[in-house]
């Protein structure tokens, strides 16, 4: 299981990249095969495209889902999909454990997402000023239930 402790506390963006990345590595244990690697390895790269990100970034994304734009932006545009599973076409035993993995983090970030470091971020998505808080909770809420519904497909024999 993922130890998610340091979401207790403040966290930037950053550092919860960094951890979801180690996460990501200790997946290699449920590689089987060079198909399990090369996806292990595909999920990490789209969350590595999350490093190093700014405010602006993020911003110019949600704000355009990286429609004609370049740089972070359109990186994000082709990551996401891979980050949340809309990619899975031949699932195993990796990509159960990936999205398993990922709504762990993301029921976790949906909790402690006011201890995020960056205030103008975390005005945006977790202030009960903020116009777009609604929607934010909503797109988190649709994913994690779209992704425990692919893991429980996953999971059927």
């Amino acid at each position: 299981m993922a130890d998610l402790s340091f979401m207790k506390q403040k966290y930037s963006v950053d550092s919860l990249i960094t951890h979801y990345l180690e996460e990501i590595k200790k997946l290699r244990a449920v590689v089987n095969n060079p198909q399990d690697e090369t996806k292990l390895q595909i999920y990490y790269q789209a969350a590595n495209s999350l490093k190093n990100i700014t405010v602006k970034d993020l911003a110019q994304f949600a704000l355009s889902y990286g429609a004609g734009s370049a740089g972070k932006s359109a990186q994000l545009r082709s990551a996401f999909p891979i980050l949340i599973g809309n990619r899975i076409t031949q699932p195993s035993k990796i990509d159960l454990a990936y999205l398993q993995l990922m709504v762990a983090y993301a029921k976790a970030f949906r909790v402690t997402k006011g201890n995020l470091k960056d205030w103008l971020l975390k005005f945006v998505i977790a202030s009960r000023f903020s116009p777009v808080r609604g929607f934010v909770e909503q797109q988190i809420n649709q994913v994690i239930a779209n992704t425990e519904h692919n893991i429980a497909v996953l999971s059927r024999p």
